[in-house]
């Protein structure tokens, strides 16, 4: 038989069918078949590429920068689900990181937050990341947001 041939998987015992990939056989004389195979194996593949793009679509014009999109809290009614978005230019050293409502036209939706800092407040000059200090940063943001939400009441 000439072209490629099937090959085997087989365990680390040598004799298992282990992990054993099953060939798929065509008829070769018949044209048809190979090419069904053929196209079977490449819709497979266009398949997931076009639920690929799908979900890049959703998630860039649904979800945008966000980096994270929460839901309400449960029973409420007066409040909606944060989006959290960040954004750093190239070849920049500021990063901003804003705190909105997950739905901005809602009644419930209070005014976004942010803060714009020098990655230099988190980063020593080695690389060493302070995470505390960055968190505590995250903490007050998250904390204005709330305040500015009980003045809006």
């Amino acid at each position: 038989m000439a072209g490629v041939q099937a090959g085997n998987r087989e365990g680390a015992s040598g004799g298992e069918d282990v992990g054993r990939v099953k060939p798929k056989i065509v008829n070769l004389a018949d044209p048809y078949a190979v090419k069904r195979q053929l196209d079977d194996v490449a819709s497979e593949d266009h398949t997931y590429v076009i639920l690929n793009l799908v979900i890049q679509f959703v998630s860039f014009f649904k979800e945008k920068n966000y980096i994270v999109l929460t839901h309400p809290v449960e029973r409420s009614c007066t409040r909606t689900g944060l989006a959290v978005s960040s954004k750093m230019s190239r070849f920049s050293d500021t990063y901003t990181l804003r705190i909105e409502s997950a739905d901005p036209t809602s009644k419930a939706a209070y005014p976004a937050v942010e803060f714009t800092k020098s990655v230099t407040t988190w980063f020593c000059s080695d690389g060493i990341f302070a995470e505390d200090i960055f968190e505590e940063d995250v903490e007050d943001l998250l904390e204005e947001y709330e305040s500015d939400s009980r003045k809006k009441k």
